[in-house]
């Protein structure tokens, strides 16, 4: 059988789907009769061996030799002496194998409808307008994309991670970014740089690199933490256990005031009330430290550490700590 290939210069060579029904080819380029007779509903009195018995279809095959023969002295075809009908009995290709003027004078006695079908799949056929399945993405090829989807949260004042993705989704027609072709992952990027221009203030735009990559990774990291959550939450359930409510607060803003205070260099400490499950988050004072065995010496010590005037005390406190 021939490879399902298209062939401009023999149209007969070339792939016909109807519905959800491929119809085979052989090796000359003609269609499977019994393949449209399925497509067409398979009908009992619709059978190819039917029609192949009208007086219309005989005449109509002689026309096609005699046609194919002028064809042949004028170099038109230079397999013009093609049989028109083929009957195959192979075991594996089984069939009754005819030409595409046949297909149509085929289609037309079943139906206008089916008529219409064939015509419309042929046409769609030889303008090239069947498309092929999309070849999808890897998560690593996908990068790109959500490094610029965190870039546009990152920069823009008024837009989230799902009203981010829901644009992306909306521009391409699908539900996830998973589901965009690969051909046009790179069109995806662009549209999401260009969504910059209208979410992002010109001002913004303007920030010095380093600035710019602070805030990336301000985004990257918070998209890692709800990722995170997210897991956590899953892998819950799947064991078995009971996945506790989420306490009321705006987990986002959580996150995000947590990685900016630690991209800019700030300190804070996060608790879980145990009774409310609420959450507390204190930012820690300059001029205060988390001590413990290993570091107290190493603080006091420090040029940054306490200011000296309180030193004293700490000397003090330290000789009564060691007095019998």
């Amino acid at each position: 059988m021939s490879n399902l290939t298209q062939n401009f210069a023999n149209p007969n060579n070339q792939p016909l789907i109807i519905g959800d029904f491929t119809i085979r080819q052989d090796d000359g380029g003609r269609y499977c009769m019994n393949d449209l007779h399925k497509a067409s509903g398979d009908d009992k009195k619709h059978f190819p061996a039917y029609f192949l018995r009208n007086q219309q279809t005989k005449d109509l095959i002689e026309e096609i030799i005699h046609s194919a023969n002028l064809q042949s002295l004028n170099g038109a075809y230079a397999n013009s002496h093609m049989p028109p009908v083929l009957k195959v009995n192979d075991g594996k290709n089984n069939g009754t194998y005819v030409v595409k003027e046949l297909v149509y004078a085929y289609a037309m006695w079943i139906s206008a409808k089916f008529h219409l079908m064939v015509i419309r799949a042929y046409d769609a056929l030889v303008m090239g307008l069947i498309t092929q399945p999309a070849t999808l993405t890897t998560k690593k090829e996908r990068v790109p994309l959500k490094d610029a989807i965190n870039m546009l949260v990152g920069k823009a004042k008024f837009l989230n991670y799902s009203d981010a993705y829901k644009l992306v989704h909306h521009r391409f027609g699908v539900e996830s970014i998973e589901d965009i072709p690969h051909e046009k992952l790179p069109k995806a990027v662009e549209y999401v740089h260009h969504l910059m221009g209208e979410y992002v203030p010109k001002a913004e735009r303007m920030e010095d690199k380093e600035l710019k990559a602070l805030k990336l990774l301000d985004a990257e990291t918070t998209n890692k933490v709800h990722d995170w959550l997210f897991k956590l939450g899953e892998e819950i359930k799947r064991l078995g256990g009971q996945q506790p409510e989420y306490p009321k607060f705006d987990r986002e803003e959580i996150a995000r005031a947590v990685v900016t205070r630690i991209v800019q260099g700030q300190r804070m400490l996060l608790t879980v009330d145990w009774q409310t499950g609420k959450p507390q988050v204190q930012f820690v004072p300059n001029q205060s430290w988390i001590v413990d065995d290993q570091n107290l010496a190493k603080i006091v010590g420090d040029r940054e550490g306490p200011c000296k005037s309180v030193l004293p005390d700490v000397i003090q406190a330290a000789a009564k700590r060691l007095s019998p």
